[in-house]
């Protein structure tokens, strides 16, 4: 476009309001860089979309060359991985002195301080082939040309509680079975086998560089500091002006020492920069499933021109694949981008192997159990995910469960990914509501069928084993299965309760969860023409209504609470899941005392850092995590929890929409300050994603190391209460935004019903547009109107 023809022929104001028009109507600029919106200096942890993630809680090597800290394979810690040592002409190593360092989603760039006239950037990074990158740029400031000798190189330990004479009948084990070497790369195998000596996985490796390497070496040593110093190695010694002594030491079979101790290998490259000019250096490594698929990685990767330009790209294709989304508040537009970027660094393509058919998220980057699916986070992951344009990541994180259903028809809580794994555990989950969610955005007539088949035997289930008196009330069987321990809730079935007994209790959030579903799955029989079983559903839910309803609201207290069957008493503990109610059709205006008497009250649920996930009069009541005088890791009596926060804000926008509109002031108020507390001090710049906060000074648990947690529902809320958009059944869409007062919003690219859709809000005129809410589909103007409100429109 010739922008200099523009201004001579239209003048500048023209011009102006010329480019500022093509703004608001194109559809098709150029895509903004997204990552730009979450840079920051503070932050490091890399993902790439498939099995391996590198977020090393507190790295202790962040800023030695390579990646040395470990990542996570599946649910194994991988530890180290690589490191580059480079060495100047007299053989002597050239220290690397840390400078800065800037993040962004997709690659971590650090800069050092090198020796004398010599200056060092590494841009490390980790791409969707599960390959690790580190690119050197190496600046020659002096005269005089440079040849340094580079050495790519890692220490392992050999094997951990393996029998040396038969390693394949040892128990919890793991091994390094064979190591290759090569001037292209190194690569080498680690066995896993579990409790019963059954092989569990095995990860396969493969480090190098770009170039072919001069040498290579692989030694066996005694253990010692397993740290990236080069003076540690047995390198140390014997690389020489012409490299490294091309040994392979490594034979287990004819020596059995060799089982034990740290394997060392290394590959040595030159590397020559003119005077004044700059020099670049690109070392890799592979992670996969076998040696076979790290070795396939690494030489896909090596064929890539630009590694770290490929990891830009491959995020900014994700950020496409989401609705744009724009805002006069920053916090809700920096943490719209945020938590999509925690979904995709948690997301997992295992390409159908791992008990994983599908795409999925999972719950954290931690190494052991947040490094799986998890159902009771599943169930967020669908509500956010399903704004994605293409809907498998959602559909996945629904259909791995329905692939691993148990016989009795429950789901497991979590899907475990080694070879001979049972899955385990067991979480309540609103499964209902999710599945007919996704369907009102991205509808699937198959995923349907699928559901309502696995679904109706998820229910019977409950009916069978989680209501044996009939009661249309369900039970919760220990603390752990509601994702919810350590709360007073619980002691009122058993006050042993807490150290891991079975109990039975009638849950609010578990009769509320298959309420929902009883509901959900009358509207899927009737979507499949199956009327009778439509009827029987329609009445199952209605028993279960009325019965939460009798039995779990304590009129004395005005609020829902959990029944104990054996007793016929309610409980008096007030805990966040009496709020879930809320989010259903349940509620008639006396319930709404539960809200103004509670959830209202700053001594109880109303705090500056919301929602403590239990009331803060509740006598076993800590903001600091601690319970019965010690910090816990995972407790819930008060520390405000993402999962329920998010469940509570749901709820409560609900009710203000559907039920008593005079409470869209406190749904407002609730939902921008659960997303303020999400940035750390508050800072724009330091957006969060803790487990749990407190609900007085909002400090994260750091000691935890849990950022980046994905459990639960963020842009959902913001979709569907910032912006208002609201997908309903069949053609129709709601756009009914709560009234935050903001000046503008845009919500753009969003696909719903086969449809594209784009939603702006401007409080004031503009030289290129009057103020109001505009609708766009198909990229045509639908709908203009003056003021926010509630609007139905059916997409024909």
């Amino acid at each position: 476009m010739n922008w200099n023809g523009i201004m001579k022929s239209f003048g500048r104001f023209a011009a102006i309001l010329f480019v500022a028009a093509l703004v608001f109507w194109n559809q098709n600029l150029p895509a903004q860089n997204f990552e730009e919106q979450l840079q920051r200096q503070d932050k490091h942890f890399l993902g790439g979309g498939k099995m391996f993630v590198w977020a090393p809680e507190y790295p202790r090597f962040l800023h030695s060359p390579g990646f040395w800290d470990h990542g996570c394979f599946l649910d194994e810690k991988v530890e180290p991985l690589f490191t580059i040592t480079f060495l100047d002409e007299n053989l002597k190593e050239i220290p690397l002195e840390f400078a800065s360092q800037t993040w962004v989603p997709s690659h971590l760039t650090i800069e050092y301080h090198g020796q004398n006239d010599l200056h060092f950037w590494e841009e490390k990074a980790l791409l969707p082939e599960d390959v690790l990158v580190s690119q050197f740029r190496i600046a020659n400031l002096g005269d005089k040309t440079r040849r340094l000798h580079v050495i790519v190189w890692t220490s392992q330990n050999i094997q951990t509680n393996t029998n040396v004479d038969f390693p394949e009948e040892s128990k919890n084990a793991n091994y390094i079975r064979q190591i290759f070497p090569a001037r292209g790369r190194i690569s080498w195998e680690r066995v896993y086998r579990d409790s019963k000596a059954r092989l569990n996985k095995k990860i396969g490796f493969s480090l190098g560089a770009k170039d072919f390497a001069n040498s290579t070496t692989i030694n066996v040593s005694s253990r010692t500091w397993i740290f990236p110093h080069w003076r540690l190695t047995p390198f140390f010694e014997k690389m020489t002006d012409t490299g490294l002594p091309n040994e392979n030491n490594y034979d287990p079979r004819i020596h059995k020492t060799h089982f034990n101790g740290l394997l060392y290998a290394a590959l040595s490259y030159d590397l020559i920069i003119l005077p004044n000019s700059t020099g670049s250096f690109e070392a890799f490594c592979a992670v996969g499933p076998s040696e076979q698929a790290a070795i396939d990685g690494f030489d896909t990767v090596r064929n890539i021109e630009n590694p770290i330009q490929a990891s830009i790209d491959n995020w900014q294709e994700f950020f496409e694949s989401v609705p744009k989304f724009t805002c006069s508040d920053p916090y809700f537009q920096k943490y719209y981008y945020y938590r999509w970027y925690g979904l995709r660094l948690n997301m997992v393509d295992t390409e159908g192997e791992f008990n994983l058919p599908y795409p999925c998220v999972f719950e954290g980057i931690n190494a052991g159990w947040f490094r799986h699916q998890i159902s009771y986070s599943a169930q967020a992951h669908i509500l956010d995910l399903r704004w994605m344009h293409d809907p498998i990541a959602a559909m996945g994180s629904f259909l791995n469960f329905v692939k691993n259903q148990n016989p009795d028809g429950s789901f497991p809580g979590i899907i475990r990914t080694g070879l001979q794994e049972e899955n385990g555990a067991f979480y309540h989950a609103n499964w209902g509501r999710a599945i007919r969610e996704l369907h009102r955005v991205s509808p699937n007539q198959n995923l349907l069928f699928q559901a309502y088949q696995a679904l109706s035997r998820y229910a019977e289930y409950f009916q069978q084993q989680r209501d044996k008196e009939n009661m249309h009330l369900y039970d919760i069987l220990n603390q752990w299965e509601t994702g919810q321990e350590f709360m007073n809730r619980y002691l009122f079935a058993d006050p042993k309760a807490d150290e891991g007994k079975s109990f039975q209790l009638k849950g609010v959030d578990a009769s509320v969860y298959i309420y929902e579903l009883q509901k959900n799955l009358a509207w899927m029989a009737d979507k499949l023409h199956e009327k009778d079983q439509a009827e029987y559903w329609r009445n199952q839910a209605r028993a279960t209504g009325n019965a939460i309803k009798k039995f779990m609201w304590n009129d004395s207290l005005k609020f829902f609470v959990d029944f104990n069957p054996k007793t016929a008493k309610k409980s008096s503990a007030m805990a966040a899941t009496g709020f879930y109610p809320f989010f259903t059709d349940l509620i008639s205006p006396k319930h709404l005392a539960a809200l103004n008497d509670h959830l209202f009250n700053p001594n109880e649920f109303w705090t500056e850092f919301p929602v403590p996930s239990s009331s803060l009069t509740d006598p076993m009541s800590n903001i600091y995590g601690e319970w019965k005088g010690k910090r816990l890791v995972c407790p819930w009596n008060g520390r405000s929890w993402l999962m329920s926060t998010s469940h509570v804000c749901e709820a409560l926008g609900h009710t203000a929409q559907t039920t008593s509109p005079k409470l869209k002031k406190e749904a407002v108020d609730l939902i921008r300050r659960f997303v303020r507390m999400l940035f750390l001090d508050g800072d724009i710049n330091r957006p969060s994603s803790y487990e749990y906060y407190n609900p007085i000074n909002g400090k994260a648990p750091f000691f935890r190391g849990t950022d980046d947690y994905m459990h639960s529902s963020v842009i959902d809320l913001i979709i569907k209460y910032v912006v208002g958009l609201q997908p309903q059944d069949g053609n129709k869409i709601i756009l009914d935004p709560l009234p935050f007062d903001l000046d503008e919003y845009t919500l753009d690219n969003v696909h719903v019903k086969g449809r594209l859709l784009k939603i702006m809000w401007r409080k004031y005129e503009s030289p290129v547009s009057d103020k109001g809410l505009y609708l766009f589909v198909d990229q045509k103007l639908i709908h203009h109107w003056e003021k926010l409100g509630k609007y139905e429109i059916e997409l024909k």
